[in-house]
């Protein structure tokens, strides 16, 4: 019989450092590979460590998928480090780490919502 999962964990609010590893590995106009998304990743991997699908992340909104197809939405307060990264021909090189606020929005859909 399959082992059943446990219903996905997300805080309502939480902050990520994002660290010069993900500003490398970042790809500009990437929302899957944006410097905030992969120490978002990062975070909700240690809360959830087989759970996660992705996240995405635009300049309104943080996406966190599950393996169920659950949503939740994030408001953030990376935007202006968005744009630097986004806009900045060396932008690996001259954008700064960052902490970022992650403030809950709402959950749609899936079986573990």
């Amino acid at each position: 019989m399959p082992k059943r999962l446990e219903p996905l964990t997300l805080p309502e609010e939480f902050y990520v450092e994002v660290l010069p590893e993900d500003i490398a590995r970042g790809r500009r106009s990437d929302c899957n590979k944006c410097p905030i998304a992969l120490a978002a990743l990062r975070h909700l991997k240690s809360i959830n460590p087989k759970r996660l699908v992705r996240v995405e992340v635009t300049h309104d909104d943080l996406l966190v998928a599950s393996v169920r197809g659950a949503e939740a939405h994030y408001e953030h307060d990376g935007r202006d480090f968005i744009s630097a990264f986004d806009n900045k021909a060396n932008a690996k090189a001259s954008v700064v780490p960052v902490v970022v606020r992650v403030m809950y929005r709402n959950r749609i859909g899936g079986d573990d919502a």
